[in-house]
């Protein structure tokens, strides 16, 4: 038991160290950076036409991303069927050799 109670004191006194070293981190974060603006002063964020622009060259219309998707699923699943049969075939000719 006493062997308990020591490293239970030792965890006490290392979280107690932790939290000092934390206050000592916030008071020095509060000091730094001073109170936040009000929210009266935080204006809207602005979008100019050039960035408006290169967004609306990339721009695709959700029918045509899901289309593509689509596809994509339905070609890598047709590899995977046409793997899957060539895999099959090759154990079942080898079990055809085999068995001569």
């Amino acid at each position: 038991m006493s062997d308990r109670g020591d490293r239970l004191k030792r965890q006490r006194d290392l979280l107690r160290e932790h939290l000092a070293w934390l206050e000592k981190e916030i008071e020095g974060a509060d000091e730094r950076s001073g109170s936040p603006p009000p929210l009266s002063e935080i204006s809207e964020p602005r979008t100019e036409p050039e960035t408006e622009s290169i967004l609306a060259e990339y721009r695709q219309a959700a029918s045509a991303a899901g289309a593509r998707a689509k596809t994509g699923c339905l070609i890598w699943f047709a590899l995977g069927m046409l793997v899957l049969l060539l895999v099959g075939a090759a154990f079942f000719l080898s079990y055809l050799r085999a068995r001569r």
